[in-house]
């Protein structure tokens, strides 16, 4: 039997075609699997980007992570806002409690090694207004004192009113630690205080005029100066 050279390429063609079509219906396929396991274990606000990290401790911690929504009473008209929040520990009213608050540029996961080692305690992780995995609408205040005033309200909703925990914080999350404590002093039996950055209010270094504050900003970005900084601060060759 003779085939011409034109039918031949189009049952080649053809082949071609019906191959590509049974690859990309398997591809999606995998794509909605994945997308499926990936929504089972974690919120919807938690970002696919999630699925390149290998950090087990990390992933710990965000299937952990919830949101609360809290409204500031009297702060400008700012609508509530969801505020991120993971809980370790003990989980009965009489168990002393630590909130912790992660430093700048961060998120909850910043406490992924240190929170699972406290079961003594009931220990409630926060992102700060504006940072981690908490809402960001446009048009509201993020300055400190609207960070002040989500955190306490956010401590006083996921807590109840009266209750007296331990607050701490790393770096600058310390500095926001000694801060609530000093608007808050009925809220808190103490502070715990990790590396932390603070400025008085007012001293040379408090504040950061542009473009300064930008270009900062821009180099805490680069992962290999975080890096960098964290072997230089915490690798221990022995």
């Amino acid at each position: 039997r003779t085939i011409s050279p034109t039918a031949d390429w189009r049952e080649q063609g053809s082949r071609l075609e019906r191959l590509q079509s049974k690859r990309a219906t398997n591809s999606a396929g995998i794509r909605m699997a994945f997308v499926g396991s990936f929504r089972a274990c974690y919120r919807p606000f938690v970002p696919a980007q999630v699925s390149e990290v290998s950090d087990v401790a990390a992933l710990n911690v965000l299937k952990r992570t919830r949101r609360v929504h809290v409204q500031v009473p009297g702060n400008g008209g700012d609508p509530a806002v969801g505020i991120s929040y993971a809980e370790f520990g003990q989980t009965h009213s009489g168990a002393p409690t630590i909130v912790l608050i992660h430093g700048f540029d961060s998120s909850l996961v910043e406490y992924r090694r240190l929170a699972p080692l406290l079961d003594d305690f009931r220990v409630l992780l926060i992102d700060l207004h504006g940072w981690g995995f908490t809402e960001k609408p446009r048009g509201i205040d993020y300055g400190p004192e609207s960070k002040r005033l989500y955190a306490i309200s956010t401590i006083q909703k996921l807590l109840g009113e009266g209750k007296k925990v331990y607050i701490g914080g790393a770096s600058l999350g310390g500095g926001a630690a000694l801060d609530l404590a000093h608007a808050r002093p009925d809220l808190f039996k103490g502070i715990i205080l990790i590396d932390a950055q603070a400025y008085l209010e007012g001293s040379p270094g408090s504040t950061l005029i542009w473009p300064l504050d930008v270009l900062g900003i821009q180099i805490l970005k680069a992962k290999f100066l975080r890096r960098f900084a964290n072997v230089q601060s915490y690798y221990d060759s022995e």
